[in-house]
């Protein structure tokens, strides 16, 4: 009895991780692919209806992110036939068995995926081809369309497997799918209108000449009172051959009693640089990804201004009231 339990117990630890290396792996061929083609990939995340490759979509081609989304189903489609194969020819029971569930694992994880509705790949896959003969956004809109009538398709399809047949199960797991991709979709609508937005827009749109700026050796009241007189939420600290920039936000991290001795330079970090004419899209993105809200503004190896990803932001959406509202 002992035995047949550790075998259970095995089996049960083997199928759990043949299922998430599955979808990390599905997930890792759209990360490799977005790397060969220059794509920032933030970071993957695992849920428990399958996974998401976090990239730099802003950045993405037509027909990169063809390559990027169809890179997934067909990594899963090959595992699908190869893990058939293995079931196939295996003489063991248990590997037979871990090899089955394989299989069809990820032949669910491609045709799940290669459902026509963003964001899953599916939807991007239609979006890229369409964005061939119409600009972005629309191929955008386009495809959150086709989402919301593939949601109501899998609702359908659910109740009426439930009431006919009692399956239950696949309403409740269709419904959670259209949560998904209902919430997915208009995000995707989102970004798309805000990429529109900011194209045409510079940083010299958004830039500010006045700024406060400090050398680094004040301490923490010092800025604090520097900042509160001037209204800033972010001070730019001109050093010798660098910048660097402190938010007010780092100072919750410092106990009051420590501020006199803590110097501003500590709680630092180095900000991106920025040109005039550079589109505000390019530079909000490199704000976020060094993790400032402030980068200062130079022309010809000159500081000219700074700009916020506060400022860029309320351009653009201002912007996006002009041309879409």
């Amino acid at each position: 009895m002992a035995l047949i339990l550790l075998v259970g117990g095995l089996e049960s630890i083997l199928l759990a991780i043949v299922l998430f290396g599955s979808v990390l792996i599905h997930e890792l061929s759209h990360s490799v692919v977005a790397k060969q083609h220059k794509i920032d990939v933030r970071r993957i995340i695992l849920l428990p209806i399958g996974g998401m490759s976090v990239i730099d979509d802003f950045a993405v081609t037509p027909a990169t992110e063809l390559k990027v989304s169809i890179a997934g189903p067909a990594m899963s489609l090959l595992l699908a036939v190869l893990a058939y194969i293995v079931e196939l020819s295996s003489p063991f029971p248990l590997i037979a068995t871990i090899a089955a569930t394989a299989k069809e694992a990820n032949a669910m994880l491609c045709a799940f995926n290669l459902l026509p509705a963003i964001p899953l790949d599916g939807g991007r896959v239609w979006r890229a081809l369409r964005e061939r003969r119409k600009d972005f956004l629309t191929a955008t809109k386009e495809a959150v369309a086709l989402s919301k009538f593939t949601i109501a398709i899998l609702v359908l399809f659910g109740i009426f497997l439930a009431f006919l047949f009692g399956e239950w199960g696949i309403l409740f797991w269709n419904g959670l799918i259209a949560v998904f991709i209902f919430a997915g979709s208009d995000m995707e609508l989102e970004a798309a209108v805000f990429k529109s937005a900011s194209e045409g827009i510079t940083v010299g749109d958004a830039m500010r000449s006045e700024m406060l700026c400090a050398s680094g050796e004040e301490n923490l009241l010092e800025a604090f009172e520097l900042a509160y007189t001037s209204k800033a939420r972010n001070i730019l600290i001109i050093g010798k051959r660098n910048f660097r920039v402190v938010s007010l936000s780092a100072f919750e991290n410092v106990p009051r009693s420590k501020w006199i001795a803590t110097k501003i330079k500590s709680l630092s970090k180095v900000p991106p640089r920025c040109e005039p004419g550079e589109n505000v899209l390019s530079a909000w993105k490199k704000m976020r990804a060094s993790d400032v809200q402030l980068a200062p503004v130079i022309k010809n190896r000159k500081l000219v201004g700074v700009v916020t990803e506060s400022d860029i932001e309320q351009l653009i959406y201002l912007r996006k009231i002009a041309l879409f509202a």
